[in-house]
């Protein structure tokens, strides 16, 4: 029966077994339907009492730069407007800025916010069903304060202090009450929505908290790559309250868009108003003087000579109008540069006729420095070293820009120069006109100098009005608000996630424990560690009788035991008396249990039979027959007794019994006597089976001794107690060649590998399975085990 190959074990498939693990899931069901019904239990309660979170999400477009062709802007200016370009790059920032966000919130009036108490959950209800009116000549809000209102009927509530644990008082709706400084009334709410012993938790929340915290909680990015599309989206357990407030703050955004875009054109305006403030005063002065000239001196028309000169001053005093409306710009800007420190409010120089390219793009790069430097003040300080390195790149502007200013006021200052001395040349030609013509078209030049003034301004004042008129916002709602499905607690996943734990981790757990525990636990464990054959199987003895087969000959634990008697005639039959070894690793496998019973069906079958008890450290057969146990073998092999006094009668016919005698002190040294053999040769004679119930093997040196004079050994493993290790061992032993002949026993069985019970499967031939004897035998057992272990 040896199987080895050049002494060495042959290869053992390894890898998962399946039905191995199929077999203890349904065996323990239901710890898995438990560990399932518990996981789903845990998924509903979070499901139904976690706080929903929503998704609110809504995009908004940023324009492009307008088409310039035929737009109103274009046809005043010839495509020069008063508004700087826009940075797109910073429009996420805005949008999250804590002043656009306030200013929303502020809008909304977040304050107060309304909560309903649950059985467990207290939630928030929006729209509120209630509103407060504070006294404005009162203390201002205590913010951070909490009320507990409920309901008693449609006239009157009754309130109580959360933070000093008050008790209720009763209030009538629409009266003020005063209450930790603050003074206020809660209105009439509508009668749908009141339901009496419902309670309600009012809380007061500083808005610059609330905007903080919104700050945190919006989502901003761009719909894809190269779309001017901005997503808004935030998360939140009141929907459709994210919802007013995305829409309020893509609002405010519009309108300080447009604010912006009208800021320019304000500021012209406003120029233009001082300028003309001023000039008015001195048209009303000259066209009074000019009428009162008129009066005194009745002038009936000018010479042609005269009307010439008249002509000519006209031109050059509408030519230094042009040129004084530059100056002024000039210094306008010299003088905001000099004394400011923001310069996103300058007025672009395009809208005074300012024709220099080199000014109109150091002024704009200045107001697009100060915009960048604006955007990282949001989040930021002085400190960063991008704001000081545009702080730089600003000083820089500045003084080249002061210089361009002082270059163009120098030119400027020749054309005035130029324009007066030609002034002065048509003046002298009329001071040699008679004094009256020469008067009258000083006094007349003077006042249309004046006007033109005027005229020049008030056009241009025109076209600011109709620019700020025309101006719309470059932001535009392209979806409004919309509710997504809950965030959290995600429902569906929480379901298959309580599934996938329910399943996993009692499973996981079993087969760890299946992986990790070392004992042999199926006939398959046997069979993956050695090559030697089984005898057969013994099943769970639930009987308190250690004689088995003779408290219950017909039940199948008897009938494995005949099974093994059939079995040991494949390995020994051509043996005539035959010496029998019964062996196994470690005490409390089951050796002596086996041994006394397979004796005991020997005789039964009309065999001679003797029963050695050669565990000389442990006996243990003197429990189960009435015999003397102060003489045995350890007296016979120390000389102090003959074969026929330690060979005790029992009261089964056919089985005689040597007990293991008086515990010596050196048993193994007794055994290695001739006396050994001497004994076992002569009980040959006499019996058709010498059964010995040694020692373990893997403890003491005992059973080894004894093999030599066995012609089969049988190897005791007991289900669910033999270590792994020790059948690996009596393996090599095996394959070593110490044993002649070896078999296995599966002793203390309950359940095989695919479940079914040791009653129903009892038999194995020559080591494989066999016998479906399912309610054969009348005494059959049904065979229970702790269902706590994994055997």
């Amino acid at each position: 029966m040896d199987q080895t190959i050049n002494g060495r074990l042959p290869e053992r498939e390894g890898g998962i077994d399946i039905q191995r693990i199929i077999f203890l899931v349904l065996k323990y069901w239901y710890f898995i339907v438990l560990s399932l019904v518990l996981g789903l239990t845990i998924a509903y309660l979070l499901n139904r009492y976690t706080v929903r979170i929503y998704p609110v999400s809504m995009t908004i477009l940023i324009k492009d730069e307008p088409e310039k062709d035929n737009s109103i802007v274009d046809l005043l200016y010839n495509g020069r407007g008063f508004t700087p370009g826009k940075n797109y790059l910073n429009e996420e920032i805005l949008l999250k800025s804590y002043p656009l966000i306030k200013k929303a919130v502020d809008s909304l009036d977040f304050s107060m916010s309304v909560w309903k108490e649950g059985d467990i959950k207290t939630t928030e209800i929006y729209p509120s069903p209630f509103t407060v009116s504070f006294d404005s000549l009162a203390s201002n809000t205590t913010y951070g304060i909490k009320f507990k209102l409920k309901t008693i009927d449609q006239d009157y509530f009754e309130l109580s202090e959360i933070n000093r644990d008050s008790k209720f008082k009763k209030y009538k709706y629409g009266t003020y009450i005063e209450l930790e400084g603050t003074k206020f009334k809660i209105n009439k709410p509508k009668l749908s929505a009141l339901v009496k012993g419902d309670i309600y938790e009012i809380r007061f929340v500083n808005n610059a908290a609330i905007a903080y915290s919104y700050t945190g909680r919006l989502n901003i990015s761009w719909l894809q790559k190269g779309a001017s599309i901005l997503r808004l989206s935030v998360n939140g357990p009141t929907p459709a309250k994210e919802a007013d407030f995305l829409m309020q703050l893509a609002k405010t955004y519009q309108r300080d868009d447009l604010s912006e875009k009208n800021e320019s054109a304000n500021r012209t305006i406003e120029f233009i108003d001082n300028q003309l403030q001023t000039i008015r005063d001195s048209l009303v002065t000259l066209e009074t003087a000019l009428q009162q000239f008129k009066e005194l001196n009745y002038v009936t028309g000018l010479k042609d000579e005269a009307v010439r000169f008249y002509d000519e001053m006209e031109n050059l005093s509408k030519e230094k109008a042009q040129l004084l409306i530059q100056k002024k710009y000039l210094d306008y800007l010299s003088d905001y540069v000099k004394d400011r420190n923001n310069y996103d409010q300058l007025t672009v120089p395009a809208s005074f006729n300012v024709n220099s390219e080199v000014l109109t793009a150091q002024v704009q790069q200045l107001i697009d420095l100060q915009l960048k430097k604006n955007s990282l003040l949001r989040n930021s300080t002085d400190e960063n070293p991008f704001i000081v390195e545009i702080n730089q790149r600003i000083n820089d502007v500045k003084k080249t820009l002061i210089e361009t200013i002082f270059s163009l006021n120098a030119s400027l200052n020749l054309a005035l120069n130029s324009t007066n001395i030609e002034i002065s040349r048509v003046e002298k030609q009329l001071s040699k006109l008679p004094k009256a013509e020469r008067e009258y078209i000083s006094l007349n030049r003077l006042f249309k100098l004046s006007e033109d003034l005027y005229l020049i301004l008030m056009e241009k004042k025109a076209e600011a009005s109709i620019t700020q008129a025309s101006n719309t916002s470059d932001i535009a709602i392209v979806n409004p608000p919309s509710i997504g499905g809950s965030v959290t607690p995600k429902t569906r996943q929480n379901y298959i996630f309580a599934i996938f734990l329910g399943l996993g981790i009692p499973i996981g757990l079993i087969v760890l424990i299946d992986l990790f525990n070392d004992k042999i636990k199926f006939k398959e464990d046997i069979e993956k560690y050695t090559t030697i054959p089984f005898m057969g199987v013994i099943g769970h003895n639930q009987k308190e009788q250690n004689l088995i087969v003779e408290a219950a000959p017909r039940s199948a634990i008897s009938e494995s035991f005949r099974s093994v008697r059939s079995n040991l005639n494949f390995f020994i039959s051509d043996i005539p008396n035959k010496v029998i070894l019964i062996t196994s690793a470690l005490s409390g496998e089951g050796k002596t249990f086996f041994s006394n019973n397979l004796a005991l069906i020997h005789a039964f079958s009309g065999k001679k039979t003797v029963l050695i008890g050669a565990d000389m450290r442990r006996p243990k057969i003197l429990k189960d027959f009435d015999i003397r146990e102060d003489i045995g073998l350890s007296d016979y092999l120390a000389g102090g007794a003959s074969i026929s006094e330690v060979v005790q009668t029992t009261r089964f016919e056919n089985l005689h019994i040597i007990n293991s005698g008086t515990v010596p002190p050196n048993p193994s040294e007794l055994l290695l006597k001739p006396a050994t053999k001497k004994l076992i040769d002569e009980l040959k004679k006499v019996y058709d089976y010498v059964i010995i119930d040694s020692p373990p093997i893997g403890l003491v040196t005992d059973a080894l001794i004894l093999t030599s004079y066995a012609d089969h050994t049988m190897y005791v493993v007991r289900q669910g107690f033999t270590p792994v290790a020790t059948v690996k061992n009596i393996e090599e032993m095996h394959a070593s060649g110490k044993f002649s002949g070896i078999s296995i026993i599966f002793n203390d069985i309950s359940v095989n590998k695919y479940g079914y019970s040791y009653g129903y499967s009892y038999g194995y031939g020559y080591g494989y399975g066999n016998g479906y004897g399912s309610g054969y035998y009348s005494e059959q057992e049904s065979v229970k085990k702790p269902k706590w272990k994994f055997w």
